[in-house]
């Protein structure tokens, strides 16, 4: 009985997690807005989907999504990217791709009289909702090292 209560509260909980995701492109910059003035960085966190990241470049993304965190945000947009690129894509001998089907770009800009600052986030969309994507190996065409 406690095998069967575990089993379906672990499918619950996901079924509620997987259904919280933002279910429109707009709604993600909200949540997103929202966390960042709240400088809640686990919400943000939450809208990354994290499938397939390596151990190091997971760590990297939240350093610069958390160094971004009080920083005076002055202009977000949705930009056009060509879907297909991000299925494949090249950096010297490495082969990468994204972790979802990326629809967009979500660029945010910040306040800085020194130099243009901004922040850039591919933005996918799985069967559950929109995520910020992130590029991951190839495995299929790289046989190299994790990034």
């Amino acid at each position: 009985m406690k095998l069967l209560s575990v089993s379906l509260l672990c499918l619950f909980s996901t079924s509620i997690l997987a259904s919280n995701l933002p279910q429109s492109m707009e709604e993600l910059e909200q949540r997103y807005l929202t966390a960042y003035q709240n400088k809640n960085i686990d919400s943000i966190y939450n809208l990354i989907d994290w499938t397939g990241v390596s151990g190091y470049k997971k760590k990297m993304v939240k350093v610069y999504t958390r160094n971004s965190l009080g920083k005076k945000i002055i202009k977000t947009e949705f930009e056009a990217v060509d879907e297909t690129f991000f299925n494949d894509f090249s950096v010297g001998e490495k082969h990468f791709k994204s972790n979802l089907a990326v629809e967009n770009l979500f660029r945010i800009e910040f306040d800085n009289p020194q130099r243009e600052e901004s922040l850039v986030y591919l933005v996918g969309k799985s069967s559950e909702g929109y995520q910020f994507s992130l590029s991951i190996k190839n495995k299929i065409k790289s046989n190299d090292s994790d990034f």
